[in-house]
């Protein structure tokens, strides 16, 4: 954990662009893990946008040219519609039946309020103090120890999938043997 902290602190802006590296990663996992490009392709579309949109961000911070603070606000807001689309990708994915999606939406929903909460203090909304500057420590934890659950259902609904295509592959090959 400490190690991506000391790359970004070498930097001039590396608070600001360590967030655009999560709000990127966010977006990586959600589209990897509840496979958008194949299950909901229109949704994908624009989870691709908005890390590419991230992406340029994170990029303009470190040219000594631009104000920083004219690209805070553009992230932050960026950061507020991504995980919203994070959310409803995991909610369309439960709908359709994609089981590890439960476990995907409670994680999300915990970490995403705390960090709308604190990027709400972020942009003077709410009040800064000692609970809402934490939060966001707080809402990763339980995101951590809930997504180690949805990474467990999915891989045992991989191991289903499997045996059962075992089972037919077996029961395919009992036909064709007493065909013969």
């Amino acid at each position: 954990v400490q190690g991506h902290r000391r790359l970004f602190q070498r930097l001039p802006h590396g608070r600001l662009q360590e967030r655009g590296v999560g709000v990127i990663a966010l977006l990586k996992f959600t589209s990897a893990f509840l496979m958008t490009r194949i299950h909901l392709p229109k949704l994908h579309r624009i989870i691709v946008g908005l890390q590419w949109g991230t992406l340029l961000f994170v990029f303009l911070i470190l040219l000594p040219v631009v104000d920083v603070a004219k690209i805070f606000t553009p992230l932050v807001v960026i950061t507020l519609i991504a995980m919203p689309v994070s959310l409803l990708a995991g909610v369309f994915s439960w709908r359709q039946g994609y089981h590890p999606a439960r476990y995907f939406v409670l994680a999300w929903s915990g970490f995403i309020i705390a960090i709308f909460i604190r990027m709400l203090a972020n942009l003077t909304i709410l009040p800064g103090n000692a609970i809402i500057n934490s939060i966001d420590t707080f809402g990763a934890v339980v995101l951590v120890l809930l997504l180690s659950l949805a990474l467990a259902d999915r891989i045992q609904s991989i191991t289903r999938e499997k045996e059962q295509a075992q089972t037919e592959a077996l029961h395919l090959k009992d036909d064709l043997n007493v065909a013969l």
